[in-house]
């Protein structure tokens, strides 16, 4: 959203509908933000456009032939640094924040049917550690240089993805579990095979455009969420802390 001409483009696509993510995907600096809000607005009124420095211009087609718009905001519970109501944002919300008077109270799911990795029918592999290390330290790496949608491997991915990642290494190392090759889970050998993924990825980009990113402390940050005793609920409350 905060991209003019994808906005643009988004709306342009053809496609029926068009989530505009303030949340999973998009990462919270102030600039996305607003700018994301802005270029909402001037779409909205039909008066959004972008010219490229090399003078491609890029305007809305007909009302008709646009995505409709559906909006998913940032959630209002959580923190922002930049603007603040008696203290706290989500106080605007007043005793409803986040309809949590809406839950489905029938439905009935206890925290040990929500870790138990025997219940399923699939064997952890050590391809799969690897990969949500991969994964989770890549994403988080884009995330605090601004961007919340970013092409791994080389599937668009959100927040969603680095969250899952996060938490498989959090059980997986929690419970023991044990991969295909006979190797037990361990905190050790989690950052065993980040370490060397972090290399690799040093290799990947060469020294300076490793240097210019945020790789050691996505690499940091991933460990931190991945293998304190203590979960944090969700992986964007630390890493807004480290968000320029």
């Amino acid at each position: 959203m905060a991209d003019r001409k994808m906005t643009i483009n988004a709306l342009n696509s053809g496609t029926r509908v068009w989530l505009a993510d303030f949340a999973d995907a998009s990462a919270p600096t102030w600039g996305n933000v607003i700018s994301g809000q802005l270029n909402l607005l001037d779409a909205y009124a039909r008066r959004i456009d972008f010219t490229s420095p090399d003078g491609k211009t890029y305007v809305l087609r007909p009302a008709d032939e646009l995505a409709t718009v559906v909006m998913r905001p940032r959630g209002w519970h959580l923190e922002e640094r930049h603007l603040r109501i008696d203290g706290c944002f989500d106080q605007v919300l007043g005793e409803r924040p986040n309809q949590k008077d809406r839950l489905r109270e029938d439905v009935s799911v206890t925290a040990a049917e929500l870790i138990a990795i025997d219940s399923l029918d699939a064997s952890p592999t050590y391809p799969g550690l690897v990969n949500a290390v991969q994964v989770g330290v890549r994403y988080i790496e884009a995330w605090l240089r601004g961007l919340g949608a970013v092409a791994i491997f080389p599937l668009m991915e959100d927040a969603a993805t680095a969250e899952i990642s996060r938490s498989q290494l959090w059980q997986w190392s929690n419970a023991g579990v044990v991969l295909d090759n006979g190797e037990r889970v361990t905190a050790d050998l989690v950052r065993e095979v980040a370490t060397r993924e972090l290399g690799a990825i040093r290799t990947e980009v060469d020294d300076d455009a490793f240097a210019a990113g945020a790789w050691q402390r996505a690499h940091d940050l991933l460990l931190r969420v991945a293998l304190d005793e203590d979960y944090v609920d969700f992986l964007p409350l630390p890493a807004y802390e480290l968000l320029d």
